[in-house]
């Protein structure tokens, strides 16, 4: 047993020789440890050896020679911390030590007790013999789990055959979760292991469910899926909670393969999922981007009579907003509404991302406003969402931005990472600065999304001191720059007509560890446009070919520009005639395209609406869903009437 920590005292209990005893005591060190105070068993002594060493002069325990003994009347051994008080011919088990036992085992019971204070209880009650019962070894287990002390709390276990009580698989399994507390997956196995070996005890499925819970929560799915072939294997039957753990391992490995498995094998075992079954299933799904999977298994839900809870719908939510479906998080959210399920924050969250996310602006602005009126507390990834919705509406966003303080909730890195993008799309630099430096006083550290916002926002104004200056703090903060940090940075630095600096900034990419990508490419070209450096230009398109990036038409109207710009005719006519060819080529694919769409047309029910047709209220949402727009309907019969009837009690 390893146990670190700074020794506080030596307790030694010495034991006299009794009938039927082994006469040996031991003494307990208390141990100041990360959560409070611990044991461990040490220096076992006889009485008489005791008494000997002390009339000798000698130390009473060799292992513990600082501490302080001297003789008491009628031979009695005394000593600082004294534990018991009673003649050595009557037994400890008296009525005051009962009393002392009841109270200690009310603290271990008593969920408000310190971590400190329940370590000592659980030492004491250990120091002195007093538990005597399955049940109390099982409380003081699962109280050392709680602290961390799992290894102790497998030692008891030991102790209980040093005391004649037999463990029982309670008792196991209350080790099995102090092992699964504190995230021992590989301890859990080679326990349920050690039991098989042993014999005595033989693990049951509550010991299963406990490791396959362990190897779950830690992610490794393998691990559980052994374990679940090693049941069946044994002849123990898993019953639908294995089964959960099991799927929801797979789900966090990320295959959601495994995870339709395990749920097809269930009815042909006897077991019936239930709701828990499916959301793991369905987060499965989410996690791997199989949205029309997760939906399909919400109707399957609804045709065996199960009523899915907000777990299930903000699991279906998670996989449309992955996907950028608007639509249909909305509709899941009227779905709700519709069989009463009640929303809560992350619901919310979920759909204001996938509004913000499909360009469903107004309906994220306004499931905003829906979440306030509901008695829903915002946080901050809330208003992070919902300040992306303003999109350049900078005034808006500040206005949510002082909304959170008098609210009493704390902008963080994303919110203001938020803002200072809305700034970059209204390109208000000097806003974007100014709130750049209220994070330093706020102590809040920007990260790369929040530095490239603020450099894009430079860009714009032709700001290249600004934007250098930007990526020489990034640099000092240690901040990994990205494509997109350079290359808004020399596209301020082409605006800003320091087309050299451009092409220094480009250089030193590599150097960076940062290889330029095509958005890169055309930054540092525009550049050169605007420096008139038409040979460089001409040799950065070359390098961009030799590195695989084909060149767009924009980036080659750019070079030929730049070309005309430098009195280079040949050169400029070449790249000219290459910009017509590739438009004539783009013109023959378009009419290819629309002459095989001629006696195909799509119908109007699976087309997806266009940006102008989406809609942009909720009552235009509600029409919308009346007359089909969108991807396939997922909700179980909403009709438009309905929902404007849920919307207006709402508002009301």
């Amino acid at each position: 047993m390893v146990v670190t920590g700074q020794e506080l005292e030596l307790v030694p209990c010495v034991q006299r020789r009794r009938p039927g005893r082994s006469g040996l005591g031991v003494a307990l060190r208390v141990l100041r440890c990360g959560l409070g105070a611990t044991l461990i068993a040490a220096a076992p002594i006889h009485a008489s050896a005791a008494k000997a060493n002390l009339k000798a002069g000698l130390p009473v325990n060799p292992r513990a020679p600082h501490q302080k003994y001297q003789l008491a009347p009628r031979g009695k051994i005394r000593y600082e911390h004294e534990i018991r008080d009673k003649d050595w011919r009557q037994s400890y088990r008296t009525k005051e030590v009962g009393e002392d036992k009841k109270t200690l085992i009310q603290r271990l019971r008593k969920g408000s007790t310190p971590a400190r204070e329940l370590a000592k209880a659980a030492a004491l009650l250990q120091q002195r013999r007093l538990l005597s019962t399955p049940q109390e070894y099982t409380l003081v287990i699962k109280v050392l789990g709680k602290l961390g002390l799992y290894e102790e709390a497998k030692l008891l276990l030991v102790d209980m055959e040093r005391m004649d009580i037999q463990p029982s698989i309670i008792n196991y399994c209350a080790v099995l979760k102090a092992f699964a507390l504190n995230k021992q997956w590989r301890a859990t196995i080679e326990f349920i292991s050690d039991m098989w070996e042993d014999g005595r005890i033989r693990p049951d499925v509550v010991a299963y469910s406990i490791a396959i819970s362990a190897c779950e929560k830690a992610g490794r799915w393998k691990e559980a899926l052994q374990l679940l072939a090693d049941m069946e294997e044994r002849g123990i039957a898993p019953d639908t909670i294995v089964y959960n753990a099991a799927i929801s391992a797979c789900a966090k490995g990320g295959h959601v393969d495994r995870a339709l498995q395990l749920l097809a094998a269930m009815p042909a075992r006897g077991l019936n999922p239930d709701v828990i079954t499916y959301n793991a299933v369905m987060n499965a799904c989410a996690k791997s981007g199989q949205w029309d999977t997760a939906m399909g298994l919400l109707r399957d839900m609804r045709a065996e009579e199960l009523n899915p809870d907000t777990t299930t719908y903000n699991v279906a939510m998670n996989a449309c907003e992955k996907n950028r479906l608007g639509l249909e998080t909305l509709r899941l959210l009227i779905d709700m509404y519709d069989f009463q399920v009640d929303p809560n924050h992350y619901t919310y969250n979920t759909a204001i991302s996938a509004c913000r996310k499909a360009g469903l602006w107004d309906e994220a602005l306004e499931l905003l406003t829906e979440m306030t009126e509901g008695g829903i507390r915002m946080d901050g990834h809330s208003y992070a969402s919902a300040i992306a919705a303003c999109r350049d509406d900078w005034e808006q966003a500040l206005g949510l931005l002082a909304r959170m303080e008098v609210e009493v909730v704390m902008p963080d890195v994303v919110v203001y990472g938020a803002v200072i993008s809305v700034c970059e799309k209204a390109k208000q630099a000097d806003l974007a600065l100014t709130l750049l430096n209220q994070m330093g006083v706020s102590m809040l550290e920007p990260d790369l999304v929040t530095f490239n916002s603020a450099i894009s926002a430079v860009e714009w104004a032709g700001m290249w001191e600004s934007a250098l200056s930007l990526l020489q703090e990034a640099r000092n903060r240690h901040v990994h720059l990205d494509q997109r940090s350079y290359s808004a940075a020399i596209g301020a630095c082409g605006r800003g007509g320091a087309w050299a600096r451009a092409l220094q900034l480009f250089s030193g990419m590599r150097s960076n560890y940062v290889a330029p990508d095509r958005i890169a490419y055309d930054s540092v070209l525009r550049a050169c446009e605007a420096g008139g450096e038409w040979k460089t230009a001409c040799k950065l398109l070359q390098t961009m070919q030799v590195e695989g990036i084909d060149p767009d038409l924009a980036v080659i109207s750019v070079v030929a520009h730049t070309c005309d710009k430098g009195g280079a005719v040949e050169q400029a006519t070449q790249l000219h005639d290459r910009v017509h060819d590739i438009k004539s080529e783009k013109v023959g694919r378009d009419s290819t395209a629309q002459r095989r769409k001629v006696g195909g047309e799509t119908t109007e029910s699976a087309r997806r609406p266009s940006r102008k047709e989406r809609p942009t209220s909720t009552k235009a949402f509600s029409k919308a869903v009346t007359a089909g727009g969108g991807v396939e309907r997922v909700g179980f019969g909403a009709c438009a009437d309905r929902v404007l009837m849920i919307m207006e009690n709402k508002r009301k």
